[in-house]
């Protein structure tokens, strides 16, 4: 069985970055928890700036498809935001926080080469969930208050947050808390179809003449019920 060596070294440190941080391990302990030395290391990855990059990219490439198949799955924008939103539960459940976003919390230690890569990442999520947003509110079963893009940016931050509150208080069920209230806010009002008044609701018709008489009847009760009114 061949081994991808790369390919393990990459798996490692992005458990690492998730769960210490990104100056929290070195290359030593990477060899050492994968049983190799750190000139192998080296060999794939010259520098921890390379290493982190790679991750990057494979993180943002991962993301990229799994958002893909989120909406190939799903064709209502609210099932596709909550298989969204449980993806960061998810992290947090396997006790890790989401890649970039741990990266991004260092931002000020990381080689400034990996910026980009940053600003990508969340970009894309923004993109994802503005173009999804628009989606539901022209199917008409969200109604933001707000534009797309700016409802884009509360459940991004709303699960982001999330997902930081939960880490430090080592609570799971703060990650989906914010973002189910900006999901309930968001909700298009229901449009009830008036109630018709039926032949046996009014029973027999009356005489000619008196058919006025049951009907201001019949508004009033409606009224007094708080129904519509025909």
């Amino acid at each position: 069985m061949i081994v991808d060596t790369r390919h393990l070294i990459l798996d490692k440190a992005e458990v690492l970055v998730r769960t210490r941080g990104y100056t929290a391990f070195s290359y030593a302990d990477l060899a050492a928890d994968l049983g190799i030395t750190k000139a192998s290391v080296h060999y794939h990855f010259a520098a921890k700036e390379d290493l982190v990059l790679a991750i990057f990219r494979r993180c943002i490439e991962r993301s990229r498809a799994a958002l893909a198949q989120m909406k190939h799955d799903h064709s209502d924008a609210r099932d596709r935001m909550r298989v969204y939103a449980n993806s960061f539960l998810f992290a947090v459940e396997s006790g890790m926080m989401p890649v970039c976003g741990a990266l991004a919390a260092e931002r000020m230690v990381l080689p400034p080469s990996s910026y980009p890569l940053i600003q990508d990442f969340f970009q894309m999520q923004i993109d994802w969930l503005t173009e999804v947003i628009a989606e539901g509110v022209t199917a008409g079963v969200i109604a933001p208050p707000m534009p797309p893009q700016q409802a884009a940016m509360v459940v991004f931050s709303a699960l982001e947050g999330g997902t930081m509150i939960a880490w430090g208080m080592d609570r799971t069920s703060m990650v989906l808390t914010a973002f189910k209230a900006v999901l309930d806010c968001m909700q298009a009002p229901v449009t009830q179809a008036p109630t018709k008044t039926t032949s046996a609701t009014v029973g027999k018709p009356k005489p000619a003449g008196q058919g006025g008489t049951r009907k201001r009847a019949t508004s009033r009760s409606a009224a007094q019920a708080g129904g519509p009114l025909e």
